[in-house]
């Protein structure tokens, strides 16, 4: 998405050293002793400085002013937008016990923080998950994350994971509200499937039980369409 702010920048600074360049030509040739070379020159000089200063100071106003403001970041991102708060589950490969997740995505400009917490089926915290980076693509639909587990209790190690999740929208919007995913523990060569929908963007206002008890409902929600399939 930077790429867009630098594209408008550079049209306007474009229009600002034009401007510039056709103010400063106007300085008489008397001024540099009748010298057509050191003119040229100073001119380069001056035009120079003011399109690198105006550049940087664009770019750096608009991804400022696109940050803070929510609504130019729904614009830019469009189908990729996936700031907010995610509520779901993921299944190990070697059991069918849910494990429930809260998601938390702050999606600017130039930067992603992405924030996870996993509670077991009991509704106790078991780990944090903090990515160390992070990848979006746009075209693909696809965030992926390297991140560190931190485990609060003492029947998980900490370690390294890959994470992918795939964002689309189920809901009739370009926005996307549904995320599905496979976490990957690299020293543990195990995995997770992961189902996620989003339920708010940022800020929210909901405590932790509310955001436990949405991911359970969508826990049931979506067991009970697989139940039915497995009858049909």
């Amino acid at each position: 998405m930077l790429k867009r702010a630098y594209n408008i920048s550079l049209v306007a600074t474009s229009i600002i050293v034009f401007i510039a360049w056709t103010s400063t030509s106007r300085i008489p040739y008397e001024t540099f002793e009748n010298n057509m070379v050191i003119r040229n020159l100073v001119l380069i000089l001056i035009n120079s400085l003011v399109a690198y200063g105006s550049f940087n100071a664009l770019a750096r106003i608009i991804v400022y002013i696109s940050n803070k403001c929510k609504l130019i970041k729904r614009l830019a991102f469009r189908s990729s937008y996936i700031q907010g708060v995610w509520v779901g589950y993921s299944l190990g490969d070697t059991d069918d016990e849910p494990r429930y997740d809260i998601l938390t995505i702050e999606q600017n400009m130039d930067s992603m923080i992405v924030q996870v917490k996993a509670y077991g089926s009991d509704l106790k915290l078991r780990r944090h998950v903090t990515p160390e980076c992070s990848w979006l693509d746009s075209q693909k639909q696809i965030l992926m994350c390297v991140s560190t587990s931190r485990f609060v209790s003492a029947e998980g190690k900490d370690g390294r994971n890959y994470v992918e999740y795939y964002f689309e929208n189920n809901g009739g919007s370009t926005i996307p509200d549904r995320m599905d995913g496979i976490l990957v523990h690299l020293k543990e060569r195990s995995s997770r499937q992961i189902y996620l929908k989003k339920i708010s963007d940022l800020p929210h206002k909901k405590g932790r039980k509310e955001l436990l008890k949405e991911a359970d409902d969508f826990y049931k929600d979506n067991e009970g369409i697989a139940n039915d399939n497995e009858k049909r």
